[in-house]
């Protein structure tokens, strides 16, 4: 891990991750030290991972360690519509054919 430094806003990281923000915290921590993506990253995840335990009651509901909460939620929703306007148009076509 990096060294601490004055540079680094470490309250701005902390408040990316408490709202599920971890990209914005990678690039606020990047910008402050100059590391590369991969170990910026990984520090962050680290941190990340450190925070949840200290502090599990600071981190937002939504805001879920693997990330991507609510993309099934959406994807069911996306299906159950398609469903839907086919069995419409297969209903329209009915009634006009026969």
């Amino acid at each position: 891990m990096t060294e601490p430094s004055d540079q680094i806003p470490w309250d701005e990281i902390r408040e990316h991750l408490f709202s599920g923000h971890r990209i914005a915290a990678i690039k606020a921590y990047r910008e402050a030290t100059g590391t590369d993506l991969k170990a910026s990253k990984e520090f962050i995840e680290e941190l990340e991972a450190r925070l949840r335990e200290e502090f599990p009651d600071h981190f937002k509901a939504g805001a879920r360690a693997g990330g991507k909460a609510g993309c099934a939620g959406m994807m069911l929703i996306a299906l159950m519509i398609g469903v839907f306007v086919t069995l419409v148009l297969f209903g329209v076509a009915y009634v006009f054919l026969f």
